[in-house]
């Protein structure tokens, strides 16, 4: 029993301060007031949140998605715009090609998104503020692309990185074509889901227990397996030398032959991602974002 405790003294010290840890992590997480938003932009121009031009939802599913978004915009203390288009942007972007300088088909999206959120003074804190904006257009381009951009604004720029724009584009646009209204809803749950305070703050917690679990096994794992042990001396000065002289035994690698295979690489010219990355609009201001191509 005094081996025993001997052995496991550090790991079960660890185990303690974990179990402790844990613990207060999880009154803290539990006592935490969630946090609460209180608008400050109240230059909005509208109230609406969901621009259906292209009326690929139904009314009843228009009325679904902005509860959706009225309840992600509490919840995230952001605005959250979608907009749905089936026309040409080409020459509507080309014509602020003077300002921003030369637009990718990928970004014709993009400088309507730009505008369409500056127009509208959107922003939960103040006018081109904390938001983001959808802009998904159904029409295919003369590239043969059909585009959708994110706009993300003030706080939420810096909450998402162009990767996480992607992944949600990828993912919730991949049902567009079938059921658009789950994909714009989806959208919406996906936003939440990263920008949600009270969540992010719950998911540190539980990394951070995590980790320390992780430390505590390692740990454990350490002194089951060589706490005990003690290396031997396996080389005597007779392994090596007989009848008092060195023994070397040479080896010697011959090189035979040699086959070379030729293999090439192939590279996907068919990415979903439309383009990513920060950019100052027409207008003079900055958002982050990023767009798909299907």
């Amino acid at each position: 029993m005094k081996k025993f405790v001997q052995i496991f003294k550090i790991p079960l010290l660890v185990f303690t301060v974990l179990l402790v840890v844990g613990v207060v992590c999880k009154i803290i997480k539990d006592s935490r007031p969630p946090i609460e938003f209180v608008r400050g932009n109240t230059q909005t121009a509208t109230d609406e949140r969901v621009f259906d031009v292209a009326d690929k939802l139904t009314d009843e599913e228009e009325a679904v998605l902005r509860e959706k978004i009225q309840a992600a915009e509490d919840l995230c203390g952001i605005d959250i715009v979608v907009v749905i288009l089936n026309q040409s942007l080409e020459e509507y972007a080309k014509s602020y090609e003077s300002i921003i300088g030369y637009v990718e088909p990928y970004q014709y999206t993009m400088v309507y998104a730009d505008n369409f959120y500056e127009d509208g003074m959107f922003g939960y804190d103040a006018p081109y503020g904390d938001g983001v904006i959808l802009v998904d257009n159904w029409y295919r381009e003369a590239d043969g692309g059909v585009y959708s951009w994110v706009d993300t604004s003030g706080k939420v720029q810096n909450l998402l990185r162009d990767s996480d724009v992607e992944f949600i584009l990828d993912t919730c646009l991949d049902y567009v074509d079938d059921d658009p209204a789950y994909a714009y809803g989806y959208f919406v749950e996906l936003m939440a889901d990263y920008l949600d305070p009270n969540q992010n703050w719950g998911d540190a917690l539980g990394g951070i227990f995590s980790i320390l679990v992780g430390l505590m096994a390692g740990l454990i794992f350490f002194f089951v397996n060589f706490g005990g042990k003690k290396g031997k001396n396996t080389v005597e000065t007779r392994t090596y030398v007989k009848n008092g002289k060195a023994e070397v035994r040479a080896q010697q690698d011959i090189f035979l032959t040699k086959t070379i295979q030729k293999r090439k690489i192939e590279t996907d010219t068919n990415r979903s991602s439309g383009g990513s990355g920060g950019h100052i609009s027409a207008g003079g201001h900055s958002y982050g974002g990023g767009g798909h191509r299907r």
